[in-house]
């Protein structure tokens, strides 16, 4: 009798340790968590900034206004602007080989 009641806190003390231990171990792994929720925040927090300064940024008139002063650029004037019908295909370097040989090498 005496052996069993030795045998059982025993079994008793390594249960507990063992549970304290997973205990510990969860405790980390719940602060752990709590850190990577707060990065996260803060990361969505700095990308609503940044998406607000290139908002700011890249607005129409004032990319226009740099391209003016800086770069000494303007609009394009409507008739320059065409169909993609309108522009000539590039010819290929096959297409080239394929005409010369039809031409009999001759342009």
């Amino acid at each position: 009798m005496k052996l069993f009641i030795i045998a059982f806190f025993t079994i008793m003390v390594i249960g507990a340790s063992v549970v304290y231990n997973a205990k510990l171990h969860v405790d980390s792994l719940h602060d752990e968590l709590a850190s990577l929720k707060r990065q996260v925040v803060q990361a969505e927090q700095e990308e609503a900034v940044l998406r607000a300064e290139w908002a700011f940024v890249s607005r129409p008139e004032r990319v226009l206004d740099l391209s003016r002063s800086l770069l000494s650029m303007s609009p394009l004037p409507a008739e320059r602007i065409v169909s993609l019908d309108a522009i000539p295909l590039r010819r290929t370097a096959r297409d080239a080989e394929q005409q010369s040989e039809n031409t009999g090498g001759q342009r």
